[in-house]
């Protein structure tokens, strides 16, 4: 008989396990999982233990306390966060922050505000619910209050004077006490009466055992001491737990206890704050019995989960450690991967966006991604006018760089205050350095040194050059703003403004006119003093830059929100603005400006990412996001995304503003990974952007679940000793969902697909596998993807590999070459002495390495090349690899893309007619003698070998018909990203015009080739990352991506100079030198780093 589930159970469970799209649903907000930019000073578990709430300086977050995801941010305090606290129902979320006062509820689904309580007169330190979820406290100095959760909004705060410094709060389990510690005292009150019970001597924090007998406090006298008090009967003192040691180094670390937390069952007590780790106690022996180490900073707050198995901790590293409460393991750690934004700039020919993050971020407008990061740059940031050199202020003094090769000229130090504004002259050859106090510093580029400084009365608020450069205005916080001259260093004119509060001057061509900006708009002659005109406008957000157009007639305001006007300076009204922006505007700093192809671009800065938008019509077109110093995404409205795979995993969608109710943008890769989209964005503004087939919003997310297990798992997880072991994944799903292309990895690299769905209409089932082991780790990680071709979560098994089980591996090179094509029109000069030079070098490097015991060469050149043997070699490859294996695909001649496939051109390409194509068969003809992506993802599935790298230099060829494709070219084929994201392996393509490939060599060899192997290797140029004497895998391939086209750069300029008309991208032809980008090479990783990355070369010497 059928069970009938009621109705009712079913939503419920569609709801909880099965969120799925609704008939209302709200656009999907970004999420960037970057965790905290400061340190993570307080950490509390919600009431049912799903959700971690912790705070930073600024920002609250909740975090998924199971597996560790970022869920939300909570409002948006630009004042410090001092204390936070869940409602006893966990569907609130209390929050109070600094000098605001106000205590604010939050929805803890939506992230909507509920209320807002207001009473205190200073500074809330400390807040606590009751635990019967009808009353909320609230502590600063001058007041304990108690406000009514039950009134409905008359909120009536209940005062208890306390006096002097504030420290914490907290009810007692059955919400009868209220503890509070104020001014060394700590005092136990009646929560509904006021009545005062008694007081202890104490300070800093108060807690309650889960049973209400015993109240934890910190020692008046000695800090690093808690009194354990007994909190119901007659008050004495049970106990005193001392933190061990002596204390350390005045400077060092703190030197006091800050945090403590009971155990659900009030067993431990759990103690941070003196150093970086915490330390448990148990209450009953007064012994400590564990100590979790693993931060890098002061670990400063500590929280048990409800169930008591697992404990969060926050410290200064900006991470949340969890740890298991029983064996002290650290069980994961939600890091900081961001730091907070600081300035902005467009260089001055708009292929390069600069913002400050973790370094110095430099984003390649034209090739579409994150180029380089300059370490140790810091705000503000500034360009030289001919966008050679790009200049870093801050405390660290001044650092100049080369843009072309990011590298630092130096950091200069010497007379310099911290920097807090820099400014070139319009001719490049001075910069003006403003730190905030009563001068500016004028600095020699050239001599790299002082030149002049300016002193005003008061500290200088902002500076600004003439166009001329002749002149600069300093304005000073006084409202008085002086004018000098450069030259001589004599003070030319002081304006006194009092009527517009100015936050940024400007000055006009020649210097005679000075305008103000903030809230309004003042204008002054400089030659009389007198104030010409005021221009005031209804306007949201304040201004924060200004400029005149060249020749005077037009002034352009810039607001915080990214938001420009322009004003008649002829007439004082307000232009409407359309089409694109005067190239003059390029503000610098919280929002940056630039045109391209005829529309005006912000950069605008936000929490945790870049958001591209159109200046005038405020459309957004992308956000850009940079996580560590070398992984990035960036991320279209519609889903639309690009970027590195670690990078993917730390962003996600939230749907219909439910904070439950997230997927990881990752989860649709299949569909909505694009890329090269940042370059195609900015190619197509005015045009037609890229666009997602379908809304994200709408596609089914419910998912099947995974769950890995050994058929004969080793007791006590000891080591497996078997070389092969049999895997049970087991697939279950709700009603409707399917589980297709079920995909098995070890350690990274794919070894097993299962094709189709393989629950076929079943709610569960499992499917097993034999499992090759390596001695050492063994990560085996499995997902599939529903019927929209949405992925699922990641299962996980780790085991672990007995040494016995260590194979001798071997290093297998298949190098592929074509120079002699069937037709004689396709003939390249440089592809078989670039495949011979890479196969015959890496094997070289590798013998001299000794880690392999063999290396196994195979080459294919010109009519060996054909389809039939290039498969055939790859199949052999496949059949004889194994785990220990290392493999190494080359490839130099021609490819193409065609639609999201790409295509590698055996010497029978099919085509014997000219080489331009005239009609779609010529096309098809190549295409179907070609090796597909398709065909290599095939040949390569059965492939089990632990590294698998595939390198391509393609000239770019037979795209004649296909304008797309042209644009986008092979380096953003989408068939070989999903290659390198399926099998676990990495590819490094580039492309160039056939007329490069002809014409353009290196010591006869093609530019990709040059690069990896004569500068890479040879000359240890691929040595960066660290320079450390080894050459690994990512920093070779990263090596080579950032030189061609630098190399690509210094062929054109030599061409040029021989009277050539050189370009490496067909459409590039026609375009100025400075327009033309080249073809950046493109590396598409793997998704999960190998557990030891692959070395190429120990450079002779080294």
């Amino acid at each position: 008989m059928k069970r009938i589930i009621p109705t009712k159970t079913i939503i419920l469970l569609l709801f909880i396990f099965y969120p799925a799209p609704t008939i209302f649903a709200r656009k999907p907000e970004l999420i960037v999982q970057a965790g905290h930019f400061g340190s993570a000073r307080s950490v509390i578990f919600s009431p049912d233990g799903r959700l971690l709430a912790s705070v930073d300086e600024r920002t609250v977050k909740l975090w998924d306390a199971t597996t560790g995801e970022e869920l939300r941010t909570i409002g948006d305090n630009s004042d410090s966060v001092t204390a936070i606290a869940f409602s006893p129902d966990g569907k609130a979320l209390a929050s109070v922050a600094g000098n605001d006062k106000t205590i604010k509820l939050w929805d803890v689904i939506s992230g909507r505000e509920l209320r807002a309580l207001k009473g205190h007169s200073s500074i809330v330190y400390s807040i606590a619910f009751s635990p019967d979820g009808r009353s909320l406290a609230s502590l600063s100095v001058e007041a304990l209050n108690l406000w009514d959760l039950t009134d409905g909004g008359n909120l009536t705060p209940k005062r208890a004077a306390t006096g002097g410094p504030a420290g914490r709060v907290a009810f007692s389990p059955d919400s009868k006490v209220l503890a509070s510690f104020a001014y060394h005292t700590v005092t136990l009150q009646d929560a509904v009466s006021g009545e005062r019970i008694r007081t202890f001597p104490g300070g800093r924090f108060v807690v309650f055992s889960p049973d209400g007998k015993i109240l934890a406090s910190q020692d008046r006298e000695d800090d690093r001491k808690v009194n354990l008090w007994d909190a119901q009967q007659d008050g004495k003192l049970l106990g005193t737990l001392a933190w061990p040691g002596a204390p350390p180094r005045s400077g060092i670390l703190s030197t006091e206890i800050e945090v403590v937390a009971f155990s659900p069952d009030g067993k431990l007590l759990a103690m941070a704050g003196v150093d970086k780790t915490v330390k448990l106690w148990n209450v009953e022996t007064r012994q400590v019995v564990g100590t979790l180490a693993g931060h890098s900073g002061l670990a400063n707050s500590i929280a048990f989960s409800p169930e008591g198995r697992t404990l969060a901790s926050g410290g200064w590293d900006k991470a949340i450690r969890m740890w298991d409460a029983a064996t002290h393991r650290e069980i994961r750690q939600m890091a900081s991967h961001s730091a907070l934004l600081g300035s902005l700039a467009f260089s001055p020919d708009g292929k390069t966006l600069a913002a400050v993050s973790h370094g110095l971020k430099l984003w390649d407008l034209t090739t579409g991604y994150l180029l380089r990061t300059l370490e140790g740059a810091a705000s503000p940031i500034a360009f030289s006018p001919d966008g050679k050199l790009l200049a870093s202020g801050g405390s660290d003094g001044l650092m100049l760089w080369d843009t072309a090769s990011g590298k630092k000229l130096g950091t200069f130090k010497k007379g310099l205050p911290d920097i807090f504004r820099l400014t070139f002259s319009p001719t490049g050859k001075l910069l003006a350095l403003d730190g905030g106090e009563d001068q500016v510093i004028l600095w020699d580029v050239t001599a790299r040194r002082v030149s002049r400084t300016f002193t005003n009365a008061t500290s200088v608020s902002s500076s600004a050059f003439s166009a001329d450069g002749k002149v600069i205005a300093c304005k000073g916080n006084d409202g008085r703003t002086n004018i000098w001259n450069v030259a001589t260093g004599v003070k030319v004119a002081t304006i006194n403004n009092q009527e517009v509060s100015a936050a940024a001057v400007a000055l006009n061509s020649n210097g005679k006119l000075l305008a103000f900006a903030v809230d309004g708009i003042a204008l002054y002659d400089i030659t009389t003093g007198r104030k010409i005109r005021t221009l005031k406008e209804d306007n949201t957000s304040y201004y924060t830059a200004i400029a005149f157009s060249p020749d005077d007639k037009t002034l352009a305001i810039g607001s915080e929100d990214g938001t420009v006007k322009l004003w008649s300076l002829t007439t004082g009204e307000a232009i409407p603005a359309s089409g694109e922006l005067p190239e003059w505007i390029n503000f610098d700093g919280k929002f940056a400006i630039k045109n391209v192809n005829g529309k005006s671009v912000a950069a605008l800065n936000e929490t945790g990412k870049i958001n591209l938008i159109d200046a005038l019509t405020k459309t957004e077109l992308i956000s850009l996001i940079a996580l560590d110093e070398r992984e990035w995404v960036v991320v279209a409205p519609d889903g639309l995304f690009d970027g590195t795979p670690r990078a993917w995993k730390r962003l996600a969608w939230r749907f219909n503003q439910n904070t439950f109710e997230t997927a990881p943008i990752e989860a649709f890769f299949d569909e909505f990974y694009y890329p090269g989209l940042l370059q195609e964005v900015i190619a197509a503004i005015g045009g037609q952007r890229p666009r997602a087939s379908a809304s994200i919003a709408d596609k089914d997310r419910r998912q099947p679940r995974l769950r890995l297990a050994l058929a004969d798992a080793p007791k006590n997880n000891e080591p497996s000793a078997a070389r092969t072991v049999k895997l049970a994944v087991g697939i279950e799903a709700g009603p409707g969902v399917e589980a297709r292309d079920l995909r098995l990895f070890r350690n990274g690299a794919l070894i097993r697909v299962w094709r189709g769905d393989v629950l076929r209409g079943n709610q569960s089932v499992t499917v097993e596998a034999n499992v090759t082991l390596v001695a050492g780790e063994n990560q085996l990680t499995a997902y599939a993807f529903n019927r929209d071709n949405v992925k699922s979560a990641d299962a996980t098994l780790a085991v672990t590999g007995a040494a016995t089980l260590k194979r001798p591996g071997t290093v297998r090179v298949l190098s592929i070459g074509v120079n002699s094509y069937a037709n004689a029109r396709y003939d390249l000069k440089f592809a078989v002495a670039d495949a011979r030079d890479f196969a015959d070098t890496l094997k070289e490097q590798q013998q001299r390495l000794g880690l392999y015991e063999s290396i196994e060469v195979t080459q294919l050149h010109d009519g060996q090349a054909t389809k039939a043997n290039i498969l055939k070699a790859l199949t052999e490859l496949a059949a004889k690899s194994q785990p220990e294996d290392a493999v190494v695909i080359f490839f130099a001649g021609h490819g193409t893309a065609s639609g999201q496939r790409f295509y590698l051109i055996p010497h029978d390409l099919g085509h014997m007619g000219e080489r331009t194509l005239t009609d779609e068969f010529q096309m098809r003809a190549i295409l179907d003698h070609s090796v597909s992506d398709l065909e290599l993802e095939k040949v390569l599935e059965p492939l089990d070998a632990g590294q698998v790298v595939l390198v391509i230099d393609a000239c770019n060829s037979g795209q004649a018909l296909e304008s797309e494709e042209r644009r986008r070219g092979p380096m953003n084929s989408k068939g070989l990203a999903q290659l390198a994201y399926e099998k676990g392996m990495y590819v490094l393509t580039a492309a160039q015009s056939f007329q490069a490939a002809q014409e353009v060599s290196q010591l006869g060899h093609g530019l990709l080739t040059y690069a990896l192997i004569e500068e890479g290797l040879r000359q240890r140029a691929a040595d960066t990352e660290p320079r450390d004497g080894s050459v690994f895998l990512r920093e070779w391939l990263d090596y080579a991506t950032a030189r061609v086209p630098e190399m690509q750069l210094d062929q054109m300029e030599k061409a040029r100079g021989l009277g050539l008309n050189l370009s490496f991208k067909d459409e590039e032809r026609g375009l100025p030198l400075a327009r033309r980008s080249g073809q950046r090479p493109r590396v598409f990783y793997r998704r999960e780093r190998e557990t030891s990355s692959l070395l190429i070369a120990r450079p002779a010497g080294s």
